[in-house]
Order: structure tokens, then C-alpha cells, then sequence
């Protein structure tokens, strides 16, 4: 069994002890692993300079991942060596750290922590925090946050907060807050607030309190009055839960109408929508 384990580039501990010395290590209190490089990284910073591949002699295992207590170090080096030494001692059909994916057509696909995967055409795909994607036409994702993800036409995507999103067309896409997204003719989203999002024609967009809208011909955008909104021709700006003297309103306009005009930015101020920079 090998344990991957990070610490910084003196091997010290949380308490600031050294625990490497020559092959042999040593954490009194316990130094968090991933058997095989696998799992969620509780307690470890993806980050970190230093890399070790642990062969345990005594290790306290949980359901967070390992406590590594006494070892014998077989690799030390960048993240890159460490990953590269488990691919090769045993760890080549795990899911381990860092991990790239290969699929093709109805491939299911998962992977560990940070990392790659390429799905072909109605892929179901799965990853974790730091992940990034490219995928094909139809294919259903799930992503962490931090997640870098390409999709293509038919795809139907859930990212999490801090994601990129890069769609093709008719992909309906739910979004958590921070997420910048940029999509086709034809999407549906919803998405957090503080988003940025960038849309072709006839797409509908729904954000929550701030955020950008920037809409393509006959879009629809629905957003709050803190919500900047810009448009093509014919889209159309909805702005809800607007309070004026008191009472909840909707307020609405159209780009091409009522001194509207396109590739202009605009913003509810005083009931009604104004340009804005």
C-alpha cells in the first residue's frame, strides 16, 4: 500500500516539526495521506511543493483518508514525480490525484481530485474540485468547484461555485455563484449571483441578485435590480423583486425600443432602466 502525502518544501508538520530524514519519516501526531493518491484532500494542500510517496508502517485510516504515522519514503519530489511514481507501482487504474481520462462514445467516467477528463459523445462524467473537461455532443457532467468545463451541443451541465463553463448550443447549464459562462444559441441557465454570462440567440438566462447579462438576438434575460444587462437586437431584460414606494414590481425592456439600443449596458436606477458603463 503507498500513500501520497504533501507538505512544505522542509517536510515540517502542522506543528513546524521536520518529518523526514534520509528514507525514513516520522509524524507523531499523524501526517494526512491519500492511499494510492485517492480520495477528497482533507487536509491537504493541493498546492504544496513538496510531494512524498509513503510506504506506511503504522497508519490510522478514517473515512477522510489516512493519518500516516511512521513510513519509508520511496519518492520525494514535485507533485508531477509522485503522481508519475504511483502511476507506475501500482496505481494505473485508480483515480488517483491529478488523473487524466480518456473516454469514447457512452463512456461513464470519474476522477480524482484536479483531474483531466475527455468524454466523447453522451459521456456520463463525474470529477472533483479543479477539474477540467472537454467533452462532446450530449454528454451529462458534474463538476466541483474551480472547474474548467467544454461542453458541445445537447450537453447538460451542473458546475459548482468559481467554475468556467464554455458551451455549445441548446445546453442547459445550473451554475453556482462566481461562475463565468459563456454559451450558444438556444441555452437555458440558471446560475448565482456575481455571475458573467455571455449568450447567442434565443437563449434564456436567469440570474440571481448581481451579475452580467450579455444576451444575443431575441434572448431573455431575467435578473435583480442589481443585475447589468446588454443586449442584440430584439433581446429583452426582465428585472424582478424591484421595490418602488414599496411594492414589489416587475420592470421590463426590450433592446431596439423605447431608446434602448444594443452593446449598450444597462442597469435598474429609479424604476426604470438606465445606461450605465
Amino acid at each position: 500500500m503507498l500513500y501520497l502525502a504533501a507538505c512544505d518544501a522542509h517536510a515540517r508538520s502542522k506543528e513546524g516539526t521536520p518529518m523526514v530524514a534520509g528514507k525514513r519519516f516520522t509524524a507523531p501526531n499523524g501526517h494526512p495521506a491519500l492511499a494510492w493518491g485517492c480520495g477528497p484532500l482533507y487536509g491537504i494542500n493541493p498546492k504544496a511543493p513538496r510531494w512524498l510517496i509513503l510506504e506506511a508502517e503504522r497508519v490510522e485510516t478514517s473515512d477522510h483518508g489516512a493519518l500516516v504515522f511512521d513510513a519509508t519514503v520511496v519518492c520525494d519530489g514535485a507533485r508531477a514525480d509522485a503522481l508519475r511514481y504511483l502511476h507506475h507501482h501500482g496505481a494505473a487504474g485508480m483515480p488517483y490525484l491529478g488523473r487524466r481520462r480518456r473516454g469514447g462514445a457512452f463512456a461513464v467516467l470519474s476522477s480524482g481530485s484536479a483531474g483531466e477528463v475527455e468524454a466523447g459523445p453522451h459521456a456520463t462524467v463525474a470529477v472533483a474540485d479543479g477539474a477540467e473537461l472537454h467533452l462532446d455532443a450530449g454528454a451529462t457532467v458534474a463538476t466541483g468547484r474551480d472547474s474548467k468545463v467544454q461542453a458541445n451541443e445537447f450537453a447538460r451541465l451542473s458546475v459548482g461555485d468559481g467554475s468556467k463553463v464554455l458551451t455549445d448550443r441548446y445546453a442547459t447549464i445550473a451554475s453556482g455563484m462566481n461562475a463565468e459562462i459563456q454559451a450558444g444559441d438556444g441555452a437555458i441557465i440558471a446560475a448565482g449571483s456575481m455571475t458573467r454570462i455571455k449568450v447567442g440567440a434565443g437563449a434564456r438566462v436567469m440570474v440571481e441578485s448581481a451579475g452580467f447579462l450579455d444576451l444575443g438576438q431575441r434572448s431573455v434575460g431575467i435578473g435583480r435590480a442589481g443585475t447589468r444587462y446588454r443586449g442584440a437586437d430584439g433581446a429583452q431584460f426582465v428585472a424582478l423583486d424591484v421595490v418602488a414606494d414599496g411594492a414589489v414590481t416587475v420592470l421590463t425592456a426590450r433592446v431596439g425600443e423605447a431608446g434602448v439600443v444594443a452593446d449598450q449596458w444597462y442597469q435598474v436606477k429609479d424604476g426604470h432602466f438606465e445606461a450605465t458603463d
